[in-house]
């Protein structure tokens, strides 16, 4: 793996900003590297890391015993050093294991060799696999600051960073693009049956296996066209969509069924010590979806915030933070409130 990749999450992971893939991540790191190609760190970089991964795993695992951390504390540093190992080893392997189950994966690989994309080569040499596995939505974030929330059930594949004339990424499933505009290095979305290029917009691209292909557009302008086609792009604007129809003809229409796009559309919503019933309410009538929840009591929640320039799904992880209430996806329309009995997702 590349070291500027891994020394960037190590940075994220010591000033408590990384996240839960970046962090199961740097557990695979951990566990499998061998010291011969470790990369080069100082004794008391490997020291602060070592406390640190041994610190978020006992906070994670709950049946830890305490007297096994007070003691850990307490012993000497060399010794703290090839037990916090041992352990580390263990305990990452463990977690590594819930992540992978359950939200996704980051699967990193070094492909030294040219991939064929439409009669034309490219090259890429840390190319990195994203599975979303969970009912919610995952935000990912590109190195060029362009947003991908990618949906249940979908892949994303993308370089760590860009390089080239056109900013490339492959979709499997379904996904919701905020590209950053940069007008001499183009966004191009490759899938199975569609191929989409944009210079700053938003949009959703849905790549369903056994399902017709189809681009929806919120902001901005997109051109789509057949994979493997040199002919017949079709150029959409906002409230617009092509659909790749079952005798293979790309079709533009007026965005007719409002349910998959309207719950990206960014309202102003404001609420002050609403009960959640009042606030499910609001979010249906605005993004034209259903909410239910598994448990009657969480209607009696009260909720205060401004969602301001929010979609959907951002106020739905900031309700999440605010009420420790978890959410999963059921459909385009359909959406259920849930809360766990230990408080976890």
């Amino acid at each position: 793996m590349e070291q500027q990749l891994i020394r960037e999450i190590i940075r994220k992971f010591l000033e408590g900003t990384c996240n839960d893939e970046e962090f199961a991540y740097l557990l695979a790191w951990y566990e499998s590297f061998d010291e011969a190609e470790a990369i080069e760190l100082s004794e008391e970089e490997k020291s602060e890391l070592e406390k640190a991964l041994f610190q978020k795993i006992v906070s994670r695992i709950p049946d830890w015993p305490r007297q096994l951390q007070d003691r850990e504390e307490e012993q000497e540093e060399e010794h703290h050093h090839i037990r916090s190992r041992n352990w580390l080893k263990y305990a990452a392997a463990a977690l590594v294991i819930g992540f992978m189950v359950g939200v996704g994966w980051w699967t990193v690989q070094q492909v030294h060799q040219a991939m064929q994309v439409n009669n034309q080569t490219f090259i890429c040499s840390n190319e990195i696999g994203l599975n979303n596995m969970t009912q919610r939505m995952y935000l990912i974030i590109l190195s060029d600051s362009t947003k991908v929330w990618l949906s249940p059930n979908s892949r994303l594949q993308y370089p760590d960073k860009f390089t080239g004339k056109e900013r490339i990424v492959h979709l499997k499933g379904e996904a919701f693009f905020e590209v950053t505009k940069n007008p001499q290095h183009p966004f191009v979305i490759y899938s199975d049956q569609l191929i989409t290029r944009v210079w700053g917009t938003s949009f959703l691209v849905k790549a369903i296996e056994g399902k017709p292909a189809e681009v929806s557009v919120l902001t901005g302008k997109v051109s789509v066209q057949k994979n493997g086609a040199e002919d017949g792009e079709v150029m959409l604007y906002p409230h617009q969509k092509a659909v790749l129809d079952p005798s293979g003809r790309l079709i533009k229409e007026t965005e007719q069924d409002q349910a998959s796009i309207q719950r990206w559309q960014k309202v102003n919503l404001s609420f002050d010590n609403t009960p959640l019933a009042n606030v499910i309410a609001s979010l249906e009538k605005h993004f034209d979806v259903q909410i239910h929840c598994s448990d009657a009591a969480l209607l009696n929640y009260t909720l205060t915030g401004d969602f301001n320039e929010q979609h959907l799904s951002d106020v739905l992880e900031l309700i999440e933070k605010s009420l420790n209430i978890h959410y999963r996806i059921i459909s385009d329309s359909v959406i259920e409130m849930y809360i766990t009995s230990d408080g976890s997702p």
